[in-house]
């Protein structure tokens, strides 16, 4: 969007953002796992990560993974590993409520 010269900025919301940590499952009796392998093995290089990380902001594992923009790093904080935890971030995890939630976020996107 910046490149469109769209006013643009990335914002901390004030309720603190919510870090979440993604993963990767293999089930037993997986018929095909050199393809799972090979999938992680991409998903988890240094080249998806900057991909990741310039396009959507979002933290990677692998540390060898910058975005091109060191304004970009600061904004985010990917520098910074307490980023995503307490008092900085949520940590998303078991939310009971969540499908009432989800539910009435519905009925308030029709209204």
């Amino acid at each position: 969007m910046k490149a469109k010269k769209l006013p643009v900025v990335y914002m901390h919301p004030k309720e603190k953002p919510i870090a979440w940590v993604g993963m990767f499952m293999l089930l037993k009796n997986s018929p095909r796992v050199h393809l799972a392998h090979a999938y992680v093995d991409a998903w988890s290089s240094k080249h998806s990560g900057k991909w990741l990380e310039n396009n959507y902001g979002y933290g990677h594992a692998n540390i060898e993974a910058r975005p091109q923009s060191s304004t970009l790093l600061k904004r985010v904080q990917l520098a910074t590993p307490r980023a995503v935890t307490l008092p900085n971030a949520d940590l998303d995890g078991d939310i009971p409520q969540r499908a009432t939630d989800a539910r009435l976020w519905e009925q308030v996107k029709a209204a």
